[in-house]
């Protein structure tokens, strides 16, 4: 997680805005998806001879990601079904 991301959701938290459960899940889950990509990156990084196709491979947790991200925010956000 960023560190402008995590001030965010810090504000937002403090400003009373978020629930501290919700805070703390969406921190969480920004701490581990960051995680995997840096275990992922570091992995390649270590063995870079493997090749295009290996980094391409490791490219699919963060590309997942924002795919996830894009079509939440797509089909739930945008159509009114959450709240932004």
């Amino acid at each position: 997680m960023s560190v402008a991301g995590g001030g965010l959701l810090l504000i937002d938290w403090y400003a009373g805005n978020i629930e501290p459960v919700s805070a703390a899940l969406v921190g969480g889950g920004a701490l581990l998806f960051t995680a995997i990509g840096w275990g992922v990156g570091r992995a390649f990084r270590a063995n870079i001879h493997w090749g295009r196709r290996a980094a391409l491979a490791c490219l699919a947790p963060s590309s997942a990601a924002v795919i996830g991200a894009a079509a939440f925010l797509w089909y739930y956000v945008g159509s009114g079904t959450v709240e932004m």
